[in-house]
């Protein structure tokens, strides 16, 4: 089942980006260009209006020097069950 933007976990996760990428002391444009990525990508991911692939999120835990676990939420992606 896919996560929806606006999954609690997803809003998580882009939060834990913000965080990160402001710590490391870079801007979305300096993400974006190291990234080969346009600006307005990671403004919407962070804004939690695009989701992040699985590539990007190692790729960005590379570039902000924190582990993808760092990233994750806890208790990872699990949804639980009714």
């Amino acid at each position: 089942m896919a996560t929806s933007p606006y999954d609690p976990r997803h809003e998580e996760l882009v939060r834990r980006i913000r965080r990160a990428r402001r710590e490391a002391g870079l801007t979305q444009a300096e993400v974006a260009e190291d990234l080969g990525l346009p600006q307005s990508v990671i403004s919407r991911l962070e804004a939690g209006q695009r989701k992040v692939s699985a590539i990007e999120l190692r790729d960005l835990s590379e570039l902000l020097e924190v582990s993808m676990e760092h990233l994750v939420p806890e208790g990872g992606w699990k949804k639980k069950r009714r």
